[in-house]
Parts: structure tokens; C-alpha cells; sequence
């Protein structure tokens, strides 16, 4: 079966999306949720298929309050607090470019310094299935304190930061298909005073929420991931 590197044409006229490019620096824009910027890996005719109809439910996905997707519990016993990390990515800030994680691998853990948690990076744990598609989300700050990943298949795998002090962020998203969402839950506000967080064993970020003047505190929606 022949290989496709690309989402047809037809289907990126139609989505009205362009390009692979994540934001660079702070003086890009991330886009908007009706405006993705995708990046899709090697599809047969099948899953290009699977992936365009995934793409248009996720456009009309509605961001809000309510953490999407995904019980709060299965009735199964929490795995302890653990380190699961298997990288970091480097540091980023307003100067700085975007980081994320590198292939096959999610957000699992963060770590800040600096004054307002200037300087932030991701640890990065591996999941057993590669990403389909990735998307930044629009920015976000403690004025608009709250970003998820709105697909059900989504999960935290980058940041990027614009304005003093990493004022506002922006997250890619990355989609894992048939991945699914168990115990989600918030975690303690992080800031740099706390050093390191990591997320419980198998347990990956799919938003991130804002407190303080410059998006200081952060704290993180984690669920843990099933096949």
C-alpha cells in the first residue's frame, strides 16, 4: 500500500490549515485552535483518512472550563509517585525558541527557575505508540489561566513561551490514537521555589493552568494513559 508523508492538498484547503511549523520565538503568534498547525507522520491511505476525520472533530471541539475527556477514576489502585521520565527538553523562555519532547515521547514531568519561573523545560517519559499529529494551542497566561488539549487522543509534548518572564505559554498537543484517559486529576502548583515536579508513574500531562502575575504558578491536568 502506497505510503503519504502529507495530508492531501484537498484536505488542508479544506481544514484551512498550513504547514508544520511550530511557533519560533516570542514574536510568532501560536494559532489558534481553527487554524492548527499540523504535522503528520507517514499515513497509509487509511490512516490519512482516520487522521483527516480526527482533525475535523478536533476543530470543532469547544475550548473551556471543564477538563475534557477522560473518568476520573477506574476504580483501580493509584500507582505510587515516581520518577518516569526518560529526558528533558532544554530550556526555554520568552528569548528562547520552543521545546518539546522528542519522538514517541510525552510531557511526564516540569522544572522551572528564575524570578516568575522564567526558565522552564519538560521531562519527557516514552509512550509505546509514535504521535500521528501535532498542534500548538493558542497562548494562554494567568489572565486566561487554562489550556488543554481538547482531542480525545491528545496529550501535553511541548511549550513555548512569549513576554517577560515566560508571561504566556503556548502547548503542543500531540495525538496518540486509541490512547485513552484513566484518574485524571490536578496536581500541587509548581513554581521555581519547588524545584523538580514529576507526575506519577505512567501518568502524562493533557493541560496546564496559571496563577500569579506572569503565569508564576503552574499546576498541571494529568491522566494516566490505557491501551
Amino acid at each position: 500500500m502506497t505510503k503519504k508523508s502529507f495530508i492531501p492538498t484537498a484536505i488542508l484547503i479544506t481544514l484551512g490549515l498550513s504547514g508544520c511549523d511550530q511557533p519560533e520565538g516570542a514574536a510568532q503568534e501560536a494559532p489558534h485552535v481553527a487554524e492548527l498547525n499540523v504535522a503528520i507522520q507517514d499515513l497509509d491511505e487509511d490512516q490519512a483518512r482516520m487522521a483527516e476525520e480526527y482533525i475535523v472533530d478536533l476543530l470543532n471541539e469547544q475550548q473551556d472550563d471543564a477538563p475534557p475527556h477522560g473518568p476520573d477514576s477506574l476504580g483501580v489502585e493509584e500507582p505510587k509517585p515516581q520518577a518516569s521520565w526518560s529526558h528533558t527538553t532544554a530550556w526555554t523562555s520568552e528569548e528562547y525558541p520552543p521545546v518539546n519532547c522528542q519522538s514517541n515521547s510525552l510531557m511526564t514531568g516540569a522544572d522551572c527557575n528564575g524570578g516568575y519561573c522564567d526558565n522552564y523545560r519538560l521531562y519527557c517519559g516514552y509512550v509505546s505508540k509514535a504521535p500521528f499529529l501535532h498542534y500548538w494551542s493558542p497562548w494562554f497566561s494567568n489572565e486566561t489561566p487554562t489550556r488543554y488539549c481538547n482531542g480525545k487522543y491528545d496529550w501535553v509534548s511541548g511549550v513555548a513561551c512569549n513576554g517577560s518572564n515566560c508571561d504566556n505559554l503556548s502547548i503542543e498537543c500531540s495525538s496518540i490514537y486509541d490512547s485513552k484517559r484513566a484518574s485524571c486529576k490536578w496536581t500541587d502548583w509548581h513554581s521555581e521555589e519547588q524545584g523538580i515536579m514529576f507526575f506519577p508513574y505512567n501518568y502524562y500531562a493533557i493541560g496546564i493552568q496559571c496563577s500569579g502575575g506572569k503565569c508564576d504558578n503552574k499546576r498541571y491536568r494529568i491522566c494516566r494513559m490505557y491501551f
